[in-house]
């Protein structure tokens, strides 16, 4: 958004799109613009300065299309990060990839709204070489409003919806939300209780348990979700070992400080442990040792931004590049995901459900093997 001196006072000469989503527009004052939106930027109007921005934003556009065709003519896919908030914003991208005779696909990545909160309040804190202005809770909001979930005409409802049984589409399961939907997701033990019982495995050297039993449900919201917002699950093991996975992501209590992670109980002490490092302790709750990151990770983000995952990230690239073993083995991934549906099924008998270890499978019990597949869309079943 630029500005110009107009007799006593500074006007807007020119917003874009995202400033008119805020109230804001061309003729207005500045200072009226900034009581609007407080801590706004406004760049002094260069007409010559103009021209020359314009021309390199048309001179990036055209160099990312000439290369994104280079590379689609040698053969290889083609992926442009771009913001496309709005219907229109996408069609205009539509357009110009069917003018070149290119097929698109939109594939539409989101994040909970409380962590796109906590990354806007971390650029504002930060303020790093691209910043230009604080985005303020009401903008924060009023950007939201911005935001048009992608149509059907811009989905691929069918291909979407995989295996499940087909339904008419509906915009709030597009393209979170879907986890909380039995014909599409498994909760909130198979989203992040996944990990942690992954974890847990790893620390008690355990396979498939013995027994399991969940209690839980929906405790802090009534609506249409269908899986429980808290659930408890109890996993037991032979030898003595236990391992215990509470969902309680509808809670704003952290214990020990943190979002997620595994507490390890043993007889010669006890482990925090999560991607951002460990803390260990003696019988007597004394800290003897510790290793933590410089600061705490984003458990949702798209990067790796802590040592743990960059370094899985470079073992799976060394596997596929150069045989190397990987530290975390797809079938021993598989056994955890296990866990997380035998909780789920333990959920829907409402018992304690036995479970032999040797195969993961329970125990003389036909009504929690009728859960042990789903129903499938046709041309989709898996033999079983």
């Amino acid at each position: 958004m630029t500005a110009v001196q107009d007799g006593n006072r500074r006007v807007i000469e020119a917003a874009d799109a995202a400033a008119g989503a805020l109230g804001l527009r061309p003729g207005m004052a500045v200072a009226q613009a900034m009581a609007v939106v407080p801590g706004l930027h406004v760049l002094e109007a260069d007409p010559t300065e103009d021209a020359a921005s314009l021309e390199r934003l048309a001179r990036c556009n055209g160099l990312i299309w000439s290369t994104a065709e280079a590379v689609l003519a040698a053969g290889t896919s083609v992926v442009l990060d771009t913001g496309g908030m709005r219907r229109a914003d996408r069609e205009r991208i539509r357009q110009m990839a069917e003018a070149k005779g290119l097929s698109l696909q939109w594939h539409f990545v989101d994040a909970p709204q409380e962590v796109r909160r906590a990354r806007v309040a971390e650029r504002n804190a930060a303020k790093g070489e691209t910043f230009v202005a604080e985005v303020s809770p009401e903008m924060f909001d009023r950007l939201e409003a911005l935001y048009e979930a992608p149509a059907p005409a811009e989905l691929d409802w069918e291909l979407w919806q995989g295996p499940a049984p087909r339904t008419a589409y509906r915009d709030n399961v597009v393209h979170y939300n879907w986890h909380w939907f039995t014909r599409w997701g498994t909760g909130e033990i198979c989203n992040n209780g996944t990990h942690e019982i992954d974890i847990a495995r790893l620390a008690l050297g355990a396979d498939y348990p013995t027994a399991v039993m969940s209690t839980g449900g929906r405790h802090h919201f009534q609506d249409d979700w269908e899986f429980p917002d808290t659930q408890d699950v109890t996993f037991e093991f032979a030898g003595g070992k236990t391992i215990i996975w509470q969902g309680t992501s509808c809670n704003g209590l952290k214990p020990w400080d943190r979002g997620r992670g595994t507490a390890i109980y043993g007889t010669g002490g006890s482990m925090i442990l999560d991607r951002d490092g460990y803390l260990l302790f003696d019988t007597k709750q004394k800290l003897v040792r510790q290793s933590l990151e410089p600061r705490q990770g984003n458990g949702v983000d798209l990067i790796g931004d802590d040592a743990a995952t960059s370094q899985h990230m470079d073992n799976f690239l060394a596997a596929v590049r150069t045989g190397a073993p990987l530290r975390a083995p797809i079938a021993d991934g598989a056994k955890s995901v296990h866990l997380c549906h035998l909780g789920n099924i333990a959920q829907y008998t409402g018992r304690k459900l036995r479970v032999d270890p040797a195969t993961g499978r329970f125990v003389d019990d036909a009504e929690a093997m009728t859960y042990w597949s789903r129903e499938y869309a046709p041309g989709w079943a898996i033999p079983m």
